[in-house]
């Protein structure tokens, strides 16, 4: 959706993360072949983005309770281009985890889910840029692995 912070993947294993719809996103010469969006961004060229203070916490997912705070998860890079990856099994609001990445040197970040049971993340079982072993990933207190 447009307006919404989305990283890209591209076949050997590189990302990029920016909005949908900005120009500069993906950028020419990267060639992505997956996407995940979730919504505005946690944070934006380095500080944290002004909808992450809404009153309207219900903008950044349905709850599980009628409490705003709630485990989320997160995805940031850094300048480095490192990837960023926080996963709160306790509750948390928008505003905290966005802090979070900010503290742990994140320019641009977004929320990924805000569901105990199901956070999102996952990586390939068969490397796709590296040879070598599987990459086995379980969260304690997760239904999925």
């Amino acid at each position: 959706m447009r307006g919404f912070e989305t990283i890209a993947l591209d076949r050997f294993g590189h990302w990029e993360m920016g909005v949908w719809g900005a120009p500069n996103f993906p950028t020419t010469r990267f060639h992505p072949i997956s996407y995940r969006q979730n919504l505005v961004a946690l944070i934006q060229n380095g500080v944290v983005a002004p909808a992450v203070s809404s009153p309207n916490v219900r903008s950044w997912g349905a709850m599980l309770t009628s409490s705003p705070y709630t485990a989320r998860t997160g995805l940031g890079i850094d300048a480095a281009g490192n990837l960023i990856y926080v996963a709160t099994m306790k509750g948390v609001l928008p505003s905290q985890l966005a802090d979070v990445l900010l503290r742990v040197g994140a320019i641009t970040a977004m929320q990924l889910d805000i569901n105990p049971y199901w956070p999102i993340v996952g990586l390939s079982t068969t490397p796709i840029h590296r040879p070598g072993g599987s990459y086995p990933v379980q969260l304690p207190g997760s239904y999925h692995s």
